[in-house]
């Protein structure tokens, strides 16, 4: 058991080391280069044969889901000292740029995924229909499912994730309705909905005027179904192939369960750069408020304190986690849930 001492050490460790500081200007920069690469490429793609728009549509949306992932950061206020810059971040990048809505995110990711990670019923990011992810959805399913989930579902899961992002749009207009129902019409709910209407407008109206609807709609949705797939690769492999839990009481606390449900990532430089921080998935589940630049210095601290408590600090390769998602994935309508307490709400922050 993780006792609030043994939190106490390892957090006033990495104050002393300073991780904890925030990086705007850094941050900031990275945000303005990686959005130049992305739309310079998007003015060339106006120009191109169709063949050359294929080609380069991948680069293009790395560049766009590495900058959507410095949103992420601003969702987290991790970004700046200062909520409003870093909400003028994450209402820029997220709703305006991605069309991903900053009510709806906030609570499918800051509250439900990082509160409780793989807890079956609460953290949906290993949820995609009409996939099972534990024995029990199996179970539930009906026969032409559960026939998929047998047969095909480690081959679905990898294309389907391109469906990502527009799950999440879809969702992000539910989650205004469902504000606004039990809030009214307040502040966020404004600049949610403002950001999202503008996403539309700059990304499909406005082109539209310009180089007719269905090329502008045809390139929007095999942008952003490149982008799910990317962000897929990021956010799975941080925690899918790792125990699957279900709320519940059990003998973990919501410490040990962060621990015991994510995973580290080992990559070269040039690919660390476009996870934003996020192959150090472990530190950033603790801690969420260092800015991803600091997730390095951060690690070898968390480490030590982790193992010094005969706690296993998970770090794998890379594609050695892609791999196990994927097998993950194909096995897991056998694979049963294990309970879990349900973890502390601070882990949200």
């Amino acid at each position: 058991m993780i006792t609030a001492a043994d939190i106490r050490q390892v957090r006033l460790e990495l104050t002393q080391a300073g991780v904890f500081e925030k990086n705007e200007a850094r941050t900031f920069g990275k945000l303005v280069f990686l959005l130049t690469i992305a739309f310079s490429l998007i003015a060339v793609h106006t120009v191109l044969p169709l063949w050359g728009t294929v080609l380069l549509l991948p680069v293009t949306a790395l560049f766009l889901s590495a900058a959507a992932m410095i949103g992420h950061e601003g969702g987290h206020r991790s970004f700046s000292s200062n909520s409003f810059r870093s909400e003028l971040l994450y209402h820029f990048v997220f709703p305006f740029m991605g069309g991903l809505g900053a009510i709806q995110w906030k609570d499918k990711h800051n509250v439900r995924h990082h509160g409780h990670p793989n807890v079956v019923g609460i953290d949906d990011d290993m949820e995609l229909w009409p996939l099972a992810h534990t024995r029990e959805e199996h179970l539930r399913a009906g026969p032409i499912r559960r026939f998929v989930q047998r047969h095909a579902q480690g081959w679905l899961w990898w294309p389907m994730t391109m469906l990502f992002t527009w799950s999440i749009k879809v969702d992000s207009i539910g989650a205004l309705v469902r504000h606004a129902k039990k809030h009214g019409i307040t502040r966020a709910w404004v600049l949610d909905a403002t950001a999202q209407v503008l996403h539309y407008v700059a990304w499909l109206v406005l082109p539209s005027l310009a180089f007719g609807f269905l090329p502008v709609f045809g390139f929007y949705v095999a942008l952003f179904a490149l982008l799910s797939l990317f962000l897929a690769l990021v956010f799975t492999t941080g925690h899918m192939g790792l125990p699957i839990r279900e709320d519940g009481e059990g003998a973990l606390d919501g410490w040990e369960l962060q621990l015991d449900t994510t995973r580290n990532l080992i990559l070269p430089g040039w690919l660390s750069f476009f996870f934003v921080g996020l192959d150090y998935q472990i530190e950033h589940h603790l801690f969420p408020k260092i800015p991803h630049a600091n997730l390095p210095r951060a690690a070898p601290i968390v480490q030590r304190w982790i193992e010094g408590m005969g706690l296993t600090y998970h770090r794998v390769p890379y594609f050695t986690a892609v791999a196990d998602v994927t097998r993950y994935v194909a096995n897991a309508w056998d694979i049963p849930a294990v309970p879990v307490p349900t973890p502390r709400a601070s882990l949200a922050a």
